[in-house]
């Protein structure tokens, strides 16, 4: 429990003899604690706050905001026009500090007001009246209570300020169509049409790049290129997942959950012709090889005169290896045409998937956005409610602004 106030603040305006007016109450009331602000403790609450203003001229706008700085936290003010001594008409200025006082900080209206000369250039200090009047509001019974109540209600109109502020904040930030939400849902978007052109540029380039491979195809070479697009797939989906990565981290506003490893799952391409097309090339092969083979047994023959049997043998021969060849021409032409369509599937399957995955990723993060915004204001508004809650408990009397003039 902390101790109960004992200090008597002593502050004011700039050149107004706060200084003097400290030394003065000091010599007179020794047995009393007097400070200026930075002397006060983090947290303290003074008993009384001597607020001094010079008699040359009626307090300005400043010393008001100071004023209401300065003696929240405390029950009892006494105002102290200083350096009366060298001005006439300081009951003129008193008048006029104690209008302007209340205007600018209203539950300051009816505080004791003294003129006081701390330090006069000729005589002795007169400070009788203001020693009078403090000695006064210290000898009040209730001023211990009254000191700490006020500095409880300031701690929590501090508090409630604080959460007002918080809670405009967040809302002006992350509710107005014109700021902070309506900002970051605009670089959610960039963001995603980025991310959707990139995939897209990704899987226009790797179908360019698989087709010349495919174009370049044989059939030794065949399984080593099928395994060369799965894995260009995955290498793709990868460099996807990185970019992805980055960007949200730089757009995600609070922590989000990765998402589950999907793979992109590409089915194997044809294996064999179907059965009419390999009849047609044998077909067509046939019939390749047998008009080589007339051409060829027909010339040898003319050459070769009456070795007419080494003619047939030779176009034999020929018309069978132009038929092996074309079949096996067209073959491979077939298995490219296939890969080439096994590949525009793969990479439209990859297209599909890196698109989800942006549209999904970019979902995460705005509700994960969302839900984090509407958290705190929750927790915002409870806190607001709290407070108000403590606020109303007070007894009304406890709170009352200041001892006034009586």
């Amino acid at each position: 429990m902390s101790d109960p106030p004992d200090a008597v603040l002593v502050t004011g305006a700039a050149r107004a003899g706060v200084t003097s007016v400290l030394e003065r109450l000091r010599e007179r009331m020794p047995g009393r604690r007097f400070v200026e602000a930075d002397a006060l403790a983090a947290g303290e609450a003074p008993l009384v706050v001597v607020f001094v203003v010079s008699a040359d001229a009626p307090m300005v706008r400043s010393d008001g905001a100071l004023a209401a700085g300065v003696t929240a936290r405390t029950g009892a003010v006494i105002g102290v026009v200083n350096k009366v001594d060298d001005h006439r008409a300081w009951r003129g200025v008193l008048a006029d500090d104690r209008d302007r006082l209340t205007a600018a900080v209203p539950r300051l209206a009816g505080i004791p007001w003294v003129g006081a000369a701390a330090h006069p250039r000729l005589g002795e200090p007169l400070v009788n009246d203001l020693v009078a009047v403090l000695t006064r509001e210290l000898a009040d019974p209730d001023l211990t209570r009254r000191t700490a109540a006020r500095a409880r209600q300031a701690d929590l109109d501090a508090g409630l300020a604080e959460r007002d502020a918080e809670r405009a904040e967040v809302v002006r930030a992350h509710r107005s169509t014109r700021t902070g939400d309506a900002r970051w849902r605009r670089e959610a978007q960039r963001v995603r049409l980025e991310l959707t052109y990139s995939a897209r540029q990704r899987c226009a380039a790797l179908r360019a790049d698989l087709f010349a491979e495919v174009a370049a195809v044989t059939r030794p070479t065949r399984p080593a290129v099928e395994a060369r697009v799965r894995q260009r797939c995955a290498d793709t989906l990868a460099e996807v997942d990185d970019q992805i990565d980055a960007r949200l981290a730089e757009l995600a506003t609070a922590p989000v959950p990765a998402p589950a490893d999907r793979e992109v799952t590409v089915p194997a391409p044809p294996r064999h012709a179907r059965r009419l097309e390999t009849q047609l090339m044998v077909v067509l092969g046939a019939g390749f090889g047998f008009g080589v083979a007339l051409v060829v047994a027909r010339l040898v023959a003319r050459l070769a005169g009456p070795v007419a049997v080494g003619g047939t043998v030779a176009g034999g021969l020929a018309g069978l290896a132009v038929t092996v060849w074309v079949v096996r021409a067209r073959a491979l032409l077939h298995d490219r045409a296939v890969l080439e369509r096994w590949v525009v599937d793969a990479v439209a399957a990859l297209r599909i998937e890196v698109e989800d995955r942006v549209s999904a990723r970019l979902l995460a993060v705005e509700t994960v956005h969302a839900v984090a915004v509407d958290q705190r204001l929750a927790h915002i508004e409870a806190e607001l409610r709290r407070y108000a809650s403590r606020r109303r408990s007070f007894d009304p009397s406890a709170t009352d602004s200041v001892v006034t003039d009586r």
